[in-house]
């Protein structure tokens, strides 16, 4: 089996075969990191030591992508475990390999889907991976969950065919010619950054409630399906169709239900939209056409809709992610001695009433104890900087920097714990607007 992970993922050909190459390559990559030369080739032939004989233990990631260009490369790539507060950055960390972690409290959902702009989507039809006969048309109603799973030649009929093509006609734009005036069209670049970045523009017009405008993602500039990717050894890529399926399901269910929901019911409040956005998106993480992401979701016990929460794994289908409660000393001590005529002892009550059941059909979902998360080494993960302009996520391959007379950009304007309510739309829309058509190619070209 270790020799079958190995020649899938970690050996290239000029490794031979040989994990002590693999050892050499890795140790130069880390090493990189810190310089060159004097007590650090000391350093360096002692962790390549350590790697070979299985001393320490590297990630596989290290394994795979490791070597002596590491220095210059998006360090995204190595990065094992992440957070993020918004659709696009997760995706993005999930394209890249990493597992991520998103809390879906309400103070911290910004976004309602259902302000987001009409999406037109585009796959030019000369494009390889476009269906045009039979087969091609099977595939794709399958993949797209159109004809049950399974079907093959002798089952695709006259009335098989029909459907799907119905279905291209309704979900895809014909051409590119007669937009709507002032549409916004979006060309996804060929790589896990135009991919993410597609996704930004569309949470950033959703973010400024540009519900009135219309936004075309064109997806033709994406490579085929199992064309070689060549930072991943050559695996095959999955092609456009895997993200227009992510945008298809986006557009369908949540999307167009967030228009028509009721603001004082439960379903599809903020928060869970986006748990629907995330659980889409991450679908179509896929390497060589195996999925591949690797999420966790938590919740306040405090928030209203934490009872969706609970049971959105074993009533909502999302098995996408590890679901959590989040909890705190105040909630174990509420259940143990609370008054039950207080509404938040009656919460929490009803909240471990509800994980343990749910619990007891599927494993999921957990607790999370909070306030135990502080760093009691050092007492100092509270004191770590909190910034509002963008500076914590971006690299040399995917960036987003905020124009001038935006959130604060100075060293000094970092606070240590998030402000209890965010800017209002108003005071943000500007900003946004600015930043995401200055960082993002989404005028028409």
């Amino acid at each position: 089996m270790g020799l079958a992970v190995g020649r899938r993922t970690v050996f290239r050909p000029e490794d031979q075969e040989d994990f002590g190459r693999v050892a050499e390559r890795v140790s130069t990559g880390n090493i990189g990191l810190l310089g060159a030369g004097g007590a650090l080739e000391v350093e360096r032939a002692r962790l390549r030591n350590a790697i070979a004989t299985g001393a320490l233990l590297t990630s596989g990631r290290h394994l795979q992508h490791g070597d002596a260009a590491q220095p210059g490369r998006n360090m995204e790539v190595f990065t094992n475990c992440a957070t993020a507060i918004a659709s696009f950055a997760e995706f993005y960390l999930l394209l890249n390999g990493s597992g991520v972690g998103r809390a879906y409290d309400d103070a911290l959902i910004t976004t309602d889907w259902g302000q987001a702009p009409a999406l037109g989507l585009y796959l030019a039809p000369d494009h390889a991976d476009y269906p045009q006969d039979a087969a091609a048309l099977c595939r794709f109603g399958i993949e797209l969950n159109l004809l049950p799973w399974g079907t093959g030649p002798e089952q695709f009929g006259p009335e098989a065919e029909a459907t799907v093509r119905g279905f291209l006609a309704e979900t895809l734009l014909p051409s590119l010619d007669g937009l709507p005036e002032g549409a916004v069209l979006h060309r996804v670049e060929d790589s896990r950054e135009g991919w993410a970045k597609a996704i930004e523009v569309l949470e950033a017009m959703a973010f400024r409630a540009e519900r009135g405008r219309t936004l075309v993602i064109d997806l033709s500039g994406i490579r085929p399906g199992g064309s070689p990717i060549k930072g991943m050894q050559g695996r095959p890529s999955s092609g456009p169709i895997s993200l227009l399926r992510g945008l298809i399901n986006i557009r369908r269910h949540v999307i167009e239900p967030a228009r028509t929901r009721d603001p004082e019911g439960e379903a599809l409040q903020p928060w869970e939209q986006a748990l629907l956005v995330d659980h889409h998106l991450s679908v179509e993480v896929q390497v060589g056409g195996a999925r591949r992401a690797a999420r966790m979701a938590t919740k306040s016990w405090r928030d209203p809709g934490i009872r969706r929460f609970i049971r959105a794994k074993s009533e909502g289908g999302l098995w996408t992610a590890n679901h959590s409660v989040m909890v705190d000393r105040e909630f174990w001590q509420r259940l143990r001695e609370g008054d039950g005529a207080d509404p938040l002892t009656a919460q929490a009550r009803m909240v471990f009433e509800e994980v343990t059941a749910c619990a007891y059909i599927n494993g999921e979902p957990g607790f999370i104890n909070g306030d135990l998360l502080e760093d009691h080494r050092t007492g100092s993960a509270w004191d770590k900087p909190v910034h509002e302009d963008g500076r914590d996520f971006r690299s040399a391959r995917y960036r987003w920097t905020p124009p001038p007379g935006c959130w604060p950009r100075h060293p000094a304007a970092p606070h240590r714990r998030a402000s209890p309510s965010p800017p209002t739309p108003a005071a943000r829309s500007p900003c946004m607007s600015r930043a995401a058509t200055a960082s993002s190619p989404i005028s028409r070209r």
